[in-house]
């Protein structure tokens, strides 16, 4: 029997994903507080932060095992169980395109046998160490990719594990932003034709 592997996020860095999205939030309240735009906005600024920092705090209580038969994912919202002998392989590369800290860019992707991702696990979560414990205690092959790349790059030599939101983060940023002005618009009209 191997000892069983429970990995846990890192408290720390949960603490300071949390920190800087309570600030960024409550910094941009307060601008629309206390500048010309509409009250609403206050709002939906905090409609957005306020879950996205509860989701960080709560990250805290999720958790891998990898037992003789089965891995375990507990997640926020869920658990998954996948039985130990469908991960046949992992790839494990520093996405450069991700929001990251020193080292923050590692994610392990976990495989089945048809090159399906069952679960993939980045170290904006977890340590390095942590990364390098759940490799092992997987005991598959594992592909490390040479240095850090985009999701892009990663796509054409690994394609299907990651997903379009990561390759063209340029258009979603546009999209949202698009999304967010017709808002303010739409939101500003209104209060201009209340005010008439």
């Amino acid at each position: 029997m191997r000892d069983e592997l429970v990995l846990k996020p890192d408290a720390g860095t949960q603490a300071v994903v949390a920190g800087v999205l309570a600030l960024a939030g409550a910094g941009l309240v307060a601008a629309v507080v206390l500048g010309p735009a509409p009250t609403v906005l206050a709002w939906v600024v905090g409609g957005v932060f306020g879950p996205a920092v509860v989701l960080a705090c709560a990250a805290v209580r999720t958790r891998i095992v990898v037992t003789d038969d089965a891995i375990v994912r507990q997640g926020v919202f869920g658990r998954r169980t996948w039985e130990r002998g469908r991960a046949v392989r992992t790839v494990r590369a520093h996405l450069a395109s991700t929001v990251e800290a020193e080292g923050q860019g590692d994610t392990v992707f976990v495989l089945d046998a048809r090159g399906r991702v069952l679960f993939r696990v980045a170290a904006l979560h977890y340590t390095r160490d942590g990364l390098d414990r759940l490799v092992a205690a997987l005991g598959v092959p594992c592909d490390a990719v040479e240095g850090p790349v985009s999701a892009k790059e990663f796509d054409r030599t690994h394609p299907g594990l990651v997903s379009w939101v990561e390759k063209h983060p340029y258009r979603l940023i546009a999209v949202v932003a698009g999304v967010l002005g017709a808002v303010a618009l739409a939101v500003a009209g209104a209060v201009l034709a209340l005010g008439a």
